[in-house]
């Protein structure tokens, strides 16, 4: 799993410079070949400065893949599933590491929150949350009602990446 990240980030890297590197080498055109698009400068305008336009990279993301937001679920096992982008996720630890982190799942009343406070863990109380460095896991015994389900990426010693990196949805469960 370790190769493969690496080999992920070592990839997202490649493309980042090559981006990069055709923004840098853009050049303007004073008279446009036929068929083409005149540049700003060739149209008589100011080109926007290439530092405005270099791409950056984005930052960490998750999104819930299942169960989907309103849906109404039977009593009993709830399997969530996420995926995360932007973020190693490794086991967690008691030293942050940029670039590195896990996910905290959550299984709350609509009412509550997820816990965001800079430099504190972004725990709930006992049962309601559950830290991994998997993307899914399963509630079991959940009875009827209707929860907020959540997930966080965070760092590896359990406090929110900032600005925090939060998904929330809302199932019935009968």
């Amino acid at each position: 799993m370790l190769r493969r990240l690496l080999a992920s980030a070592a990839l997202l890297a490649a493309v980042l410079a090559l981006g990069v590197a055709a923004i840098g080498c853009e050049e303007e055109e004073a008279t446009p070949a036929p068929g083409r698009t005149p540049t700003p400068a060739a149209a008589g305008r100011t080109p926007t400065p290439a530092a405005a336009t270099t791409p950056t990279p984005a930052g960490p993301s998750v999104e819930i893949v299942s169960p989907a937001a309103g849906a109404t679920l039977p009593a009993g096992d709830i399997r969530v599933e996420v995926r995360v982008s932007g973020l190693q996720i490794v086991d967690p630890s008691l030293t942050p590491v940029p670039g590195q982190g896990h996910v905290h799942f959550y299984i709350l009343r609509p009412d509550q929150q997820v816990p965001t406070t800079p430099g504190q863990p972004a725990v709930t109380a006992q049962g309601t949350y559950h830290a991994t460095a998997t993307t899914n896991h399963t509630w079991t015994n959940v009875q009827p009602g209707t929860y907020k389900l959540a997930v966080q990426l965070v760092q590896n010693n359990h406090t929110p990446l900032q600005p925090p990196v939060v998904r929330e949805i809302t199932v019935t469960v009968r």
